[in-house]
């Protein structure tokens, strides 16, 4: 992925960026109750993430992959990271500043890349 590193991609919410689509639901999908099939949640450790004490929760999907969500254990309980260190797709992700304004703006045209005028491209070649 070094080639879109520092550039924005753009594009239908298709195949090509449902990976990011699904990002931008990552709260809906672990606060809302649902049915998967077999999951199942544990009380996992007191610790800290960034300074902030913190819970963590452990979620076994049906497919017997885990993840651990952090909660802080203080104040609102606000996701403070989730992780998966095996499976598929393992990786981290932390969050920070709730409560902060937040100025969103367009980034500069010159580092948007459409990503179907991409795969265009490559299926053309």
């Amino acid at each position: 992925m070094q080639l879109f590193k520092g550039h924005y991609l753009t594009g239908p919410a298709d195949d090509d960026l449902q990976g990011a689509v699904g990002m931008c639901s990552l709260i809906k999908g672990i606060t809302e109750e649902k049915d998967d099939g077999g999951g199942t949640y544990a009380k996992g450790s007191a610790g800290t993430v960034n300074g902030t004490k913190s819970l963590s929760i452990v979620a076994t999907g049906p497919d017997g992959e885990t993840s651990t969500l952090y909660v802080a254990a203080e104040g609102e309980p606000y996701l403070l990271r989730t992780e998966q260190t095996q499976g598929s797709e393992p990786g981290q992700l932390t969050f920070s500043g709730f409560k902060e304004p937040l100025t969103v703006q367009a980034p500069p045209s010159d580092l948007v890349i459409d990503v179907s005028v991409f795969t265009d491209q490559l299926t053309t070649a």
